[in-house]
Order: C-alpha cells, then structure tokens, then sequence
C-alpha cells in the first residue's frame, strides 16, 4: 500500500482517474461487462503484460500532456507578467 502511494503521489487526479478507466475498460471486455472489483480472473501471461505496457504507454503519454499544459500556463504567465493559475 505504502508503495502504491509513493509511487501515484505524484500523478495527477485526472491521469490517475484515466488510468484506472483504461483498466476497467480492458476488464470489461475481458468479462464481457461482469467482472466486479472481487472478482476473481485467469489471463495468460502475454494478456497481463500487455495491459502493464498500456498503462505505461498511457500514463506516460497522459504526464507528458500535463507537463506540456503547465509549461504553456508558465510561458504564457511569464509574458504577461501575472502568476499562472493552478
């Protein structure tokens, strides 16, 4: 749990929220709509790593949008000499 934390502390609300509806999304078309948060699944090696390498993909790609829009908030602040909103 500790290392969840450490590890997601520094992810914005709106990625973590993204990256989790990708995994229901993958988790509903595996069940076909009937997995719950307990329920228990089988999948194949190959399946799971897979879903790791999108949710790298994504996640990285979601941070590197975030990072983009601060830097323009920054940039844009900084010509017109008032501080960037949050």
């Amino acid at each position: 749990e500790q290392e969840l934390r450490s590890l997601t502390n520094t992810i914005s609300k709106d990625v973590l929220v993204s990256m989790k509806g990708l995994v229901n999304a993958v988790m509903e078309g595996i069940g076909e709509g009937q997995i719950g948060p307990e329920t228990v699944t089988e999948q194949s090696g190959e399946a799971m790593a897979q879903l790791c390498m999108w949710q790298l993909v994504v996640g990285y790609n979601l941070r590197t949008l975030e990072v983009r829009e601060e830097m323009k908030k920054s940039l844009s602040a900084g010509a017109t000499g008032t501080p960037a909103a949050a």
